[in-house]
């Protein structure tokens, strides 16, 4: 059994991964109680860019463009990055330049 602290974020990574959900689901997932679900959203809502959604069911997604954590890419797809930069205009290599820069992982 996990404790709150790690439920709450399994939780966010999760709502952050699938994006939308609604409470129902995320309490049968966590095998805590709506209430619990609810709970737990509200303590996150200050450090996580989240919509709660009223009615039935509940609604929950992740804002355009939030992500729980800093995403890189993986080295396979960094190696295939670099290699087709070579093949770009000056200018789309400035633009895959920036890309890799933002996402790849540092060394």
């Amino acid at each position: 059994m996990r404790d709150t602290a790690e439920r709450r974020i399994e939780l966010i990574n999760y709502i952050s991964d699938v994006r939308i959900t609604t409470l129902i689901h995320l309490a049968e997932r966590f095998e805590v109680s709506t209430k619990t679900i609810r709970r737990d959203l509200d303590a996150m809502a200050a450090v996580s860019d989240i919509e709660i959604s009223q009615g039935h069911d509940g609604g929950v997604k992740a804002a355009p463009g939030w992500y729980s954590s800093y995403r890189y890419l993986t080295e396979k797809q960094a190696e295939l990055l670099h290699r087709i930069l070579l093949s770009l205009s000056d200018e789309d290599q400035d633009t895959m330049s920036s890309i890799l820069r933002s996402f790849e992982k540092p060394r």
